[in-house]
């Protein structure tokens, strides 16, 4: 298909997105839904389309359903890796599951073009259950890559702070 035809296919995965996210906003989510599923059936092979649905149910609060449409995401893209284990993670934290939240971070943070709110968010879940050792890893990673990051560099000032309180 190449680049052309594949930007032009993302763009209707677009197209389903803001078709649905019309009817999420006049209160009918069926609608929503219908049109979401609609663009996996369309355009099966397309990861975006099945990212936006399961980022309906991920904005809806079924976590699991969206866990498991994320993953076949992943796979029909697997360009989407990241973007696609960030909200699994997410996902994982807001269940409780924190542990399961952090080894998903972790394998996505092994990356050289790791983004800060990847590293940001594991810190951040660090800090909620008190895994001190992991947000030292997570952090240590975050300098790694983004050396010069004010935001790193000033937590990486008050980590012990943040631990003691």
């Amino acid at each position: 298909m190449g680049k052309e035809g594949s930007r032009y296919v993302k763009g209707y995965s677009d197209l389903f997105d803001k078709l649905a996210d019309s009817y999420k906003q006049s209160g009918n989510q069926e609608k929503a839904l219908e049109i979401l599923t609609k663009g996996t059936e369309i355009l099966p092979y397309v990861g975006l389309s099945h990212f936006f649905l399961g980022m309906f149910y991920f904005e809806d609060k079924d976590y699991n359903k969206a866990i498991e449409i994320f993953k076949n995401s992943k796979i029909k893209d697997p360009t989407m890796d990241w973007l696609v284990e960030y909200y699994i993670s997410i996902a994982y934290n807001l269940q409780g599951d924190h542990e399961k939240a952090l080894d998903n971070l972790e394998k996505i943070a092994k990356e050289p073009e790791v983004r800060p709110e990847i590293l940001r968010e594991a810190i951040r879940i660090c800090l909620k259950t008190g895994n001190k050792s992991r947000a030292e890893s997570f952090l240590k990673t975050w300098l790694k890559y983004h050396p010069n990051d004010q935001e790193a560099l000033s937590l990486q000032a008050n980590l012990n702070q943040y631990f003691n309180n």
